[in-house]
């Protein structure tokens, strides 16, 4: 089942145990990328799995203030408890034309 939610990611989220969850285009807008993490790997089951689709650029633009390139999002990763991502793919976008990818991370305990 997919359970879509809309929230304000800047503050602390009341998530049900969840199997797994996708970020899309969305850490780039928040300054402390390691605190979403945490929260989001809090709520996931052993093994859950965290999608995350970011802009794969280091230089930040006006839509883009806080870039996450893989690179970034594997440290950001460690340092929220997550297991290292692995890129499952990557793309232009058709707005922009800036390269986009998506990386896969697991929860290797599940909600603390």
């Amino acid at each position: 089942m997919v359970l879509p939610l809309q929230a304000d990611v800047l503050r602390p989220l009341a998530l049900p145990l969840l199997d797994g969850a996708l970020l899309a285009n969305l850490l780039h807008f928040v300054r402390d990328q390691a605190c979403l993490l945490r929260r989001v790997r809090a709520a996931l089951r052993p093994g859950g799995r965290l999608l995350v689709v970011e802009y794969e650029q280091a230089l930040p633009l006006p839509w883009v203030p806080y870039p996450l390139p893989l690179s970034r999002l594997v440290a950001v990763a460690r340092e929220a408890g997550l297991q290292p991502p692995v890129q499952v793919g990557m793309r232009r976008s058709p707005s922009s034309g800036r390269v986009l990818y998506a990386a896969v991370a697991l929860s290797p305990e599940g909600r603390t």
